[in-house]
């Protein structure tokens, strides 16, 4: 087991037992590693986990950055298929 993979069943742990400065931190932390990793969901259900305990504004800026990147790839994605399509529909 990673260190990466330790603090997040730390986090899971934390938000189970309604200790949320150490969800918060871990989360932080967390969204930090991830982000920039292309974790996107990882770090969406992070961070809906997170704000289960309270309002925290650290967690949403990392939930709506990964619902927008995960909403362009899907259009991404059926931009290619549909033009595939048109492709072979029109040689």
């Amino acid at each position: 087991m990673t260190t990466i993979e330790r603090w997040a069943e730390v986090h899971r742990l934390a938000v189970a037992g309604r200790e949320p400065v150490i969800a918060r931190l871990l989360g932080r932390v967390l969204k930090d590693w991830w982000l920039p990793r292309s974790r996107l969901v990882n770090a969406m259900n992070l961070a809906r986990l997170t704000l289960t305990l309270g309002p925290d504004a650290s967690s949403l800026y990392p939930a709506s950055l990964s619902s927008i990147a995960l909403v362009r790839a899907l259009r991404t994605h059926i931009e290619q298929a549909a033009r595939a399509q048109a492709e072979e529909a029109w040689p």
